[in-house]
């Protein structure tokens, strides 16, 4: 029994745990949904007109795409990041039904919080020189509170199609962002 617990550690340690790379200093690199024609608004007031209509799913794609053209407008606005973060978590969550897709918008959603809190400055610097989440979350101020919302979100849903050591890696993660 001892031996299956070590070995058992040994390969949480050994698989990563998380299953994937955070992006929270990687600049840019969200990749949206094609996008539709143009229209003569602003793409940050389509994605809110179309917000409003996101119980059609019809009109769903269009909003995310909307909102990921108003981000990239203006690509160092943590707060617009955390509201695509928070479209991309609704289409994946309440529309979207094949599972590859949602995996992948859920990972999106979740690139997509963590852009916005790399872009905090305070963030950012602990943790460049710590590579501690739990330390550097905890100086993010109540303005970006959306992003550490969204970011847990997108995580926790986006594991929770995974294996077991993916599933206790981000529960590690989440528990940082919580505690």
């Amino acid at each position: 029994m001892r031996w299956t617990l070590h070995c058992l550690f040994l390969s949480m340690a050994l698989a990563g745990c998380a299953g994937r790379a955070s992006t929270f200093l990687k600049s840019g690199g969200e990749t949206a949904p094609p996008l539709p024609s143009a229209v003569a608004e602003s793409p940050r007031q389509e994605a809110e007109r179309l917000w409003a209509q996101r119980a059609d799913p019809d009109s769903t794609r269009a909003m995310l795409a909307a909102f990921f053209r108003a981000a990239a407008a203006d690509p160092e606005n943590r707060a617009y990041l955390a509201r695509c973060s928070r479209a991309v978590y609704f289409v994946a969550h309440y529309i979207e039904g094949d599972p590859a897709k949602k995996d992948s918008l859920f990972t999106l959603g979740l690139q997509t919080a963590e852009r916005s809190l790399g872009l905090h400055p305070a963030f950012r610097k602990i943790f460049e020189e710590t590579g501690d989440e739990k330390r550097a979350v905890e100086l993010v101020g109540e303005e970006d509170i959306d992003a550490v919302y969204w970011y847990a979100a997108n995580l926790g849903r986006w594991a929770a199609s995974k294996n077991l050591l993916v599933r206790l890696g981000a529960k590690g993660k989440l528990e940082k962002f919580n505690g």
